[in-house]
């Protein structure tokens, strides 16, 4: 009993601090068990949000609901996301330890990591110093990459929070991908805009980003020759609306453009996205490749909560590559997705997950960046196309996603991950249906969490990788 009502009082103070102020976010790929459990709390509170990562302030507010209905699910959260309580606290910390085969492979949504890692350390720091400035820092190291995942200056109101620094951008509802971007390539630097709390307007939820990020370096092509010379740039936006409770609906884009010897104006950058079909794909004498704006990918996502004797969410996802035909409201090369996903089954012990998506020939791929849609290499959307992108492809395929987390008390539990791609009859002669695995059993260790798992599986060209591991983590 004194446990609950501290619990609560802690949530009470919070969400008061946090009141019409800045909010700190969850890291996203850092701590699955953590994570899963805000899938749930989105799906059961009835989250209003159709993007990654979550923050604070729409966390809390959402676990109050809970507190009566869901008191495991309460607890455990509670306990978790105690550390983002504290005005100043290390608030994430884990080490990781493996071994791998000999043939490397990409990590799905892990920033631009491979199973050739041997070792990774990731940290995230917050100092809320007023209601309106946070400082936040995180840090990732590992044998291949240094990275500043989660490292920010925000400022600002709960109605407007301007974020300068490595925030991460997920434009979907979907847990394993997003077609227009994700984390599976390195953070970018960036600076965005934002609500933290939904804005209400005649009795609707109302959610908004803007955000511009540079890229990494690659062969722009302009004037019928490529250069290096400046840095692509990836501008985005992102609005979503709540027409009835439990309902979600929103609209994505994003547009790459410069880099190279490529002007950067605010003018062909808002027409882009006023016009794309006026301001991309060049058709015969309508616009030279050098009058483009440059690559862009929109989508459409819809998730529904169901609030039933077995609640679950059915979410899906329309997106295309550029305009089709020059017309704005037709997309160029579509993908479709769709999944539904189960908080509690089975006296609320398992949860799962199923994701499907399909994609025309096309995506990533571009005329004038030589590499696609790519940050270091590695895909900005999309996991399952990774592997097209390293061989210089882009035909269609489909992807089946699996995911189940069984709890065998409020601290071991088990989550496993399937992931399965087919490529369609245009892309069989080069490619195999792949399969992957990833299994991982957490287990407590004093006031910390050890976890062990393995991750293996065949490629699309037909050859098998795997990876051990080990982490620690410090609550």
């Amino acid at each position: 009993m004194k446990t609950a009502l501290f619990l609560s009082a802690s949530l009470l103070f919070t969400s008061t601090c946090w009141a019409g102020g800045v909010s700190p976010y969850l890291p996203i790929s850092a701590n699955p068990v953590i994570e899963s459990d805000i899938e749930s709390l989105a799906t059961l509170a009835n989250i209003p949000q159709l993007t990654k990562p979550y923050n604070l302030a729409v966390v809390f507010q959402a676990l109050d609901k809970i507190q009566l209905t869901q008191p495991d699910l309460y607890a455990r959260l509670s306990r978790s996301l105690m550390p983002y309580k504290k005005k100043a606290a290390l608030t994430h910390s884990r080490t990781t330890l493996s071994v791998g085969g000999k043939k490397e492979h990409a990590l799905p949504n892990e920033r631009g990591n491979t199973t050739d890692n041997t070792f990774s350390f990731s940290n995230r720091f917050q100092w809320q110093a007023q209601d309106w400035l946070g400082f936040y820092v995180g840090t990732e190291l590992t044998q291949q990459r240094k990275s500043l995942a989660g490292s920010m200056l925000s400022v600002g109101t709960s109605w407007a929070q301007l974020d300068i620094g490595f925030k991460d951008h997920w434009y979907s509802p979907f847990q394993s991908q997003s077609m227009v971007i994700s984390t599976n390539a390195e953070t970018m630097p960036s600076v965005s805009l934002s609500n933290n709390l939904p804005i209400e307007f005649f009795d609707t939820n109302f959610n908004y980003e803007f955000f511009l990020a540079q890229m990494d370096t690659q062969p722009v092509r302009f004037n019928g020759e490529y250069s290096t010379r400046k840095k692509p740039l990836l501008a985005g936006f992102h609005f979503s609306f709540e027409p009835v409770d439990g309902w979600m609906i929103g609209v994505n884009r994003v547009v790459q453009f410069g880099g190279g010897e490529r002007e950067v104006s605010f003018k062909t950058i808002a027409k882009a996205f006023v016009d794309p079909g006026g301001a991309d794909n060049a058709f015969g004498d309508k616009l030279d490749t050098d009058e483009e704006a440059g690559n862009q990918i929109a989508s459409i996502t819809s998730k529904f909560n169901f609030d039933t004797k077995i609640p679950f969410s059915f979410y899906s996802e329309l997106a295309g590559e550029d305009t089709s035909n020059s017309k704005n409201y037709q997309f160029g090369n579509p993908a479709l997705s769709a999944g539904l996903f189960f908080p509690q089954l089975f006296n609320n012990k398992l949860s799962m997950t199923y994701e499907f998506s399909f994609w025309e020939n096309g995506w990533y791929s571009h005329h004038i960046y030589k590499n696609g849609y790519v940050n270091d290499g590695f895909v900005v959307g999309n996991w399952a196309l990774q592997q097209q992108r390293e061989n210089g492809t882009a035909l269609e395929g489909q992807s089946h996603y699996i995911k189940g987390v069984y709890r065998f008390d409020s601290e071991h539990k088990l989550i496993t991950q399937i992931r399965l791609v087919t490529p369609k009859e245009s892309a069989k002669e080069t490619y195999k249906q792949s399969w992957e695995i990833d299994a991982e059993y957490f287990i407590p260790w004093r006031t910390n969490t050890i976890s062990v798992g393995a991750y293996l599986g065949n490629d699309q060209l037909g050859k098998s990788f795997w990876q051990a591991r080990v982490s620690y983590k410090w609550k």
